[in-house]
């Protein structure tokens, strides 16, 4: 478990998603990694819109890059992960939370 601020667990996931493209790259599946980039955006839109939710509440979840490194199927681990983050951070953003359970399906 790590501890994040809404902005810098968003600024994580963003990250996570950029690191999934990166390995859809290497393995020569573009439409997935174009998929993760555009999660990517989705996520630092939804930042710009909800950053007056922040609260000063930490947010206790798992880091997705350290989750992502123990399964060999980034699709499978997306889900997992959003799924986890999802629960989470419902307490602090709703909106968040909404975003993640669609990008997890």
């Amino acid at each position: 478990m790590r501890r994040y601020t809404l902005s810098s667990l968003i600024n994580r996931l963003a990250e996570f998603e950029e690191h999934i493209a990166a390995v859809m790259d290497a393995r020569g599946e573009p439409q997935l990694a174009d998929k993760a980039r555009e999660n990517a955006r989705e996520l630092m839109d939804i930042k710009d819109f909800i950053i007056i939710e922040m609260t000063l509440e930490p947010i206790n979840t798992i880091d997705p890059l350290e989750e992502l490194d123990k399964d060999v199927d980034p699709e499978a681990v997306r889900r997992r992960v959003y799924r986890v983050i999802a629960r989470d951070v419902e307490h602090v953003s709703g909106e968040l939370a909404d975003l993640l359970r669609r990008l997890s399906s």
